[in-house]
């Protein structure tokens, strides 16, 4: 679930999801995933003024980093590590388990999306922005069990526009799209390192754009190519999968029929989680289950059929099926993982700022030192 949480307060935040983890345990269940923007200030839902901390937005990290290596810090960058560090403690003692975190996307100032990245995005360097998304993981797989998804696979930079408003493109040659994918490499094959479930704290979310360079006719979020072979087969990634919105640009306005049978392919490329309003939730649920079960409407069938280039009914029911159960195992190995996060419990009655402080003060002591001519901080 993720949340909307624009004007609560941290402490009402806390009370709500208090309830679901209550319900959880009582019925001897796993939490379920709890999630909320949180890449820093422009893009954070819970900020100083509702009692969290207001991180820098991610250009400020970059900057920051740029400044550091200039002057031979010896980490430049630990100001992401903080930052992945202080969005973990603040927000699993909130009560979240997961974060739609800072972005992996490079800022690229001659695409259509250089006024979306140009605060969002680390840098318009992919070595700097795969070292601070690697770092911002090590912050988080260091506090807690905690799932950050990074975003937009395969990387949104080089679109011609914002997939929220408009159908967009990437506009990448072969080595661009290589610079994009980059970050997500070195942050997957890092996650990779790690055992006994940490690898879990990694998530991804794919872009709604589309990649003639992975797939010509369909957007990232629909298509096998991008989520199938290129990041569960080529990158080897083994964490979840969650959609961007998937009730803007494309998918605003379509009928109840149309969305439904969106939702389906998009199962079948491989996503694990679907970023669907509350008000299609049950409908969504109802439709999927029904095509689990073999009740598919068959022009629906015959669409899905078509646009995989499948070979038969049964071929299309037999990867739907396959994406589904492998999703609802990894769902509940996550789930299980994320259980062992004490911070929720052990701060029942803490301020989230309190638990922080000292990462916190250090955090801003590097992000000052930005604007100081000696670097005397580093």
């Amino acid at each position: 679930m993720v949340f909307w949480t624009n004007g609560s307060q941290a402490e009402s935040v806390r009370n709500t999801l208090k309830q679901y983890h209550s319900a959880a345990y009582n019925s001897d269940q796993n939490p379920p995933i709890l999630s909320i923007d949180h890449e820093g200030e422009g893009v954070q839902r819970l900020r100083s003024n509702h009692g969290l901390t207001t991180l820098v937005s991610p250009n400020i990290l970059g900057n920051t980093i740029k400044k550091a290596i200039a002057w031979g810090a010896k980490d430049p960058f630990e100001v992401c590590k903080l930052h992945g560090q202080i969005m973990t403690t603040e927000l699993s003692a909130t009560g979240f388990n997961s974060s739609l975190g800072t972005v992996a996307d490079i800022y690229r100032p001659n695409r259509g999306t250089r006024n979306m990245f140009d605060t969002r995005g680390i840098s318009d360097d992919p070595v700097i922005v795969a070292n601070c998304v690697e770092a911002i993981f090590s912050g988080v797989n260091e506090t807690a069990e905690f799932v950050y998804f990074t975003k937009h696979f395969p990387g949104l930079g080089s679109a011609d526009g914002n997939t929220d408003v408009r159908e967009a493109h990437s506009q990448a040659g072969v080595k661009e799209e290589a610079e994009n994918l980059y970050p997500y490499q070195r942050v997957i094959s890092y996650a990779n390192s790690f055992s006994n479930g940490d690898h879990l704290n990694l998530g991804l979310m794919t872009s709604n754009a589309y990649y003639p360079h992975y797939d010509e006719s369909r957007p990232a979020v629909e298509s096998s190519n991008v989520q199938v072979d290129l990041l569960r087969g080529d990158l080897d990634f083994q964490g979840l999968v969650v959609t961007d919105a998937l009730w803007v640009g494309k998918y605003e306005g379509l009928s109840t029929e149309d969305f439904q049978k969106e939702m389906g392919q998009i199962i079948i490329a491989g996503a694990n989680l679907l970023m669907i309003p509350s008000s299609k939730f049950i409908s969504v649920l109802d439709y999927l289950s029904d095509f689990y079960e073999g009740r598919a409407p068959k022009a629906d069938l015959d669409y899905l059929l078509n646009y995989n280039k499948f070979r038969s009914y049964d071929e299309v029911l037999e990867v739907f099926r396959s994406r589904v159960d492998e999703s609802i195992d990894l769902i509940k190995s996550a789930r299980k993982h994320l259980s062992n996060n004490k911070f929720y419990q052990e701060s029942n009655h803490q301020q989230p700022k309190d638990i922080s402080s000292n990462q916190v003060s250090r955090y801003f002591q590097l992000i000052e030192s930005n604007q100081i001519s000696n670097g005397g901080l580093y």
